[in-house]
């Protein structure tokens, strides 16, 4: 190598070969033989690598497909927990709206029954602030004022 030689002449054995250990040429029909067998096995396996190829392909989108599928499968139960709770939501809005529209109600019926009952007031509720003082007037309002009986015939 430092000699000028190349790397591959340089690892060649040194020794000659002798004649006893060369192996006779094969015929041309046996090589030709050899090589045919060859060629129907390398086809064989060509083909066989194909049919592997495309059952590998057919199992790896039948993966695919099944990981959407239970990707889809999971996004639809999302979606159905969602469906659910915004609908327990609405039915919860409705209640609490209907409860209050009752109780508006109420309070509108009761406010016409006292205007009714008490004509001269002309809606001044300002004087009734507290529970009491509305209490106060309820009982006033359930017990009227009775005026003495006289009985002329004492």
């Amino acid at each position: 190598m430092t000699d000028g030689t190349s790397k591959l002449v340089a690892q060649r054995p040194t020794r000659p070969v002798p004649a006893q250990e060369i192996e006779p040429p094969v015929s041309t029909s046996e090589r030709d033989g050899f090589m045919a067998e060859t060629a129907a096995q390398l086809d064989q396996l060509q083909a066989t690598v194909l049919v592997l190829q495309r059952a590998v392909a057919d199992l790896a989108d039948r993966r695919v497909v099944a990981d959407l599928g239970d990707r889809l499968t999971k996004i639809e139960e999302v979606a159905g927990q969602d469906h659910r709770l915004h609908a327990f939501l609405q039915v919860q809005q409705r209640t609490r709206d209907d409860k209050l529209d009752e109780i508006v109600r109420m309070c509108r019926d009761l406010k016409a029954r006292l205007d009714r009952i008490e004509a001269r007031s002309a809606g001044d509720y300002h004087a009734y602030t507290t529970f009491e003082a509305v209490s106060r007037k309820l009982r006033e309002l359930e017990h009227p004022r009775q005026a003495p009986r006289r009985w002329p015939f004492r």
